[in-house]
């Protein structure tokens, strides 16, 4: 077994280099702008909230405060009138985004690096490593997605697109990790 300091490299590289695709996924290639509905009235909205200044938060309605009223006839009389509604309210940071993805990428890669190095030695072949590593890697960066689908009916197919990322981010980890695989 390898002891995980030892993996420090392939898990630096590879999150460097899943943030890098992810900007190429995200801003070159543009297939995510699929990702969201524009609401007709966008100005309108963005007033209004504005104006009730709405603090920083998750909101989604209606919204139950115990579990007896999210069973009582009132509440679900209004859950299934509508509109539900699931929203953040936050002030964007593009820096803050990209630090925690950094941050995500690194833990992704440590996760991968740790069961890898369970399976494999020093000096293992780079075929058996990059397809273990990669598989890995994308269970870490897409499987946890399509709860977002089933539970809070984010479209399936910007699950699917994300899924996709996850499978590219997790070939660039499985190379990497081949690559960088200590020797015997």
């Amino acid at each position: 077994m390898i002891p995980l300091y030892e993996l420090w490299l392939p898990v630096l590289v590879s999150a460097a280099l899943v943030v890098s695709m992810s900007y190429v996924l995200h801003r070159v290639l543009n297939y995510h702008l699929k990702d969201y509905d524009r609401l007709a009235n966008e100005e309108e909205v963005l007033e209004a909230l504005e104006r009730l200044a709405v603090p920083p938060g998750n909101y989604p309605m209606p919204l139950p405060t115990t579990r007896r009223e999210m069973m009582s006839p009132p509440f679900m009389a209004k859950r299934e009138r509508g509109p539900i509604w699931l929203n953040v309210m936050k002030p964007f940071s593009l820096r803050k985004v990209v630090v925690q993805w950094f941050a995500y990428a690194l833990m992704a890669g440590l996760f991968t690096a740790y069961l890898t190095a369970q399976a494999f030695d020093a000096g293992a072949e780079p075929g058996e490593v990059a397809p273990f590593a990669g598989m890995t890697a994308f269970v870490g960066h897409s499987l946890a997605l399509w709860q977002r689908s089933i539970w809070y009916q984010t479209k399936w197919s910007r699950t699917l697109r994300s899924t996709f990322d996850g499978l590219v981010y997790g070939v660039l980890t499985g190379l990497t990790f081949a690559w960088l695989w200590p020797a015997a």
